[in-house]
């Protein structure tokens, strides 16, 4: 399967100066030739991938190391084959300096040579962020998950820089660029009242950003009250948020405070804020931009004020876009916005990450984790991000404890999370009555409606490739975005009893081997993938899709 990665574009005599561009692996031996007319040229990678690029063989040299005290034109110049370097540079400055003095020598010896030259994470982000855009439009349509990675480094340089606060270092974990504007934004956000909406992937530390804004704001003092809105059913939601006078509905048997305010003068967390039902969203926006609420069945408004800060897993404005979510909302709402990253663009965080966990699950400051246990972490797709990485070490620790520990046992906790249940039909095991099945039920809701949306997505990422205007140009930016949906389906799937149904899980999970396997022939070219997609796999996704939201109605009819 090609693999795709972000690079630098270096020219001789380039007025422009470095591009952002993206290569696929398998293609660079057939670069030199496609380049001929613009030689000599060097491409800046992320040192993770040049052992990739050394497999390669033939035209492609395998890798050297850079070394700090000799300079890179020794080492590349006037040699056969395509050279390869993993780069020792500290500093994104340094490395540029030394690529341009590189392509000077080469031009000055009549080199005309293709150089591939390394550098670490953060020296190549620091360096992208330098870079500037290919000038052609397609660039700016396609660049996607690149693109928005490339808005950090910029937005970090226009900060006033400055070290975050040990506490805040040790609750929202990492050393990245990336991470480091989260601290840093975080840190802004708690000089002022205003909204905050914090945007990312499931399990990135959304609430525990939210928490450190309470915590570095003048409300630290006031509660953070942390409220769910997928969690709880609709017809429950208002009264919620703004209590409710005794008698309001049945069951209603006293008078209720709602959350709103009880977090007066604190802040209030609005997790999973795409969940809000529409009929609630405006009332919403009126306490917000009023500070009025009025508790159900009461004719008396009362006034509360808290900071509001919300969060959500999904793309808002392609909701407002679509008619699912209050414009109005939405623009009151991301008055201040947060992404935090998910793991996929600092995996360097990763074996700090895992520490930090191990020592939080051991309950000791001083556990650590074996260095071949932190190196293979890396090595691990993290569909769920932080969250994910910190149930395969839980699980570990409950297998094996925490002593002789190796990759073997790593590798047996981390597969033990994707074994499937023995259920085989009927609804899966959960709660049987009362408050607890009604809960069950609610979570299984949530579950099986964000698989829905994540097959519909599939189905509209993969239009470029099985679509009457499929073209090879568009399958690169498409299988990213299919690589992304089914990496988030994984991730459900490893949650079976929220399927609520045997057989929907098994439908599910089918359905994901055969879009893995399709994937693995989505071309270029593309006709085998068309051909596949049309035969077998077109009729048994609308099956699939169609039986999960079937579950979801049943659900809703029996809350």
């Amino acid at each position: 399967m090609p693999m795709k990665i972000d690079a630098i574009r270096f020219s001789a005599g380039s007025e422009q100066g470095p591009l952002r561009t993206s290569l696929h692996v398998a293609d660079i031996p057939a670069l030199k030739e496609q380049e001929a007319e613009q030689l000599p040229l060097v491409y800046v990678v992320a040192n993770q991938v040049v052992p990739r690029i050394g497999e390669l063989g033939g035209a492609v040299r395998p890798p050297a190391r850079k070394n700090p005290h000799k300079g890179l034109a020794r080492l590349v110049l006037r040699k056969e084959g395509i050279p390869v370097v993993k780069g020792s540079y500290r500093a994104a400055g340094q490395l540029r300096r030394s690529v341009n003095t590189l392509l000077r020598n080469a031009d000055e010896a009549d080199d005309r040579n293709l150089f591939i030259i390394g550098a670490a994470h953060s020296v190549f982000e620091e360096l992208w962020g330098q870079a500037i855009e290919p000038p052609t439009p397609r660039a700016a349509a396609t660049s996607g998950a690149s693109d928005r990675s490339s808005q950090r480094p910029r937005l970090l340089a226009l900060l006033d820089d400055h070290e975050a606060p040990p506490e805040l270092q040790k609750s929202y974990v990492g050393s990245a660029p990336c991470v480091h504007l989260v601290h840093l934004l975080i840190l802004r956000a708690g000089k002022h009242n205003d909204p905050v909406l914090i945007q990312g992937d499931t399990g990135t530390g959304k609430e525990i950003v939210a928490r450190e804004i309470h915590n570095h704001s003048s409300r630290k003092a006031m509660p953070f009250i942390p409220v769910n809105c997928g969690a709880i059913p609709g017809e429950l939601l208002e009264s919620e948020l703004f209590g409710h006078e005794k008698g309001a509905f049945t069951g209603a048997v006293y008078a209720k405070t709602g959350l709103w305010k009880t977090a007066d003068r604190g802040t209030l967390f609005l997790d999973e804020i795409a969940d809000l039902p529409f009929s609630q969203q405006v009332k919403v926006l009126r306490a917000i931009e009023t500070g009025e609420i009025r508790p159900v069945g009461s004719t008396a408004i009362g006034h509360a004020h808290p900071r509001i800060i919300a969060a959500t897993n999904r793309d808002l404005y392609a909701m407002v876009q679509a008619g699912q979510f209050r414009e109005d909302l939405y623009y009151r709402l991301r008055t201040f916005q947060i992404a935090t990253p998910p793991l996929r663009d600092h995996p360097e965080d990763i074996p700090l990450l895992a520490e930090h966990f191990w020592r939080s699950i051991t309950k000791h400051n001083t556990a650590s984790l074996p260095r071949a246990i932190r190196q293979r972490l890396r090595d691990y797709p993290w569909p769920g991000n932080a969250r994910q990485l910190r149930t395969v070490l839980a699980s570990m620790h409950s297998l094996f404890g925490v002593h002789r520990l190796d990759c073997e046992r790593l590798e047996e906790a981390y597969q033990s999370l994707n074994r499937t249940s023995s259920v085989t039909s009927g609804p899966l095991a959960a709660p049987a009555r009362g408050t607890s099945a009604r809960l069950h039920r609610t979570e299984c809701l949530r579950h099986l409606k964000r698989a829905d949306e994540v097959l519909r997505a599939f189905e509209v990422a993969v239009r470029p490739i099985v679509g009457r205007e499929a073209s090879p140009e568009a399958v690169g930016p498409a299988r990213e975005q299919l690589r992304h949906h089914l990496d988030e389906l994984d991730m459900l799937c490893l949650r079976p009893l929220l399927f609520f149904s045997a057989t929907t899980f098994e439908a599910v999970r089918e359905l994901k081997a055969e879009l893995n396997a399709f994937l693995d022939v989505a071309g270029p070219p593309i006709a085998e993938a068309k051909k596949l997609w049309r035969k077998q796999l077109a009729s048994r996704f609308k099956q699939v899709h169609a039986r999960t939201a079937t579950e979801v109605h049943r659900l809703l009819q029996g809350l």
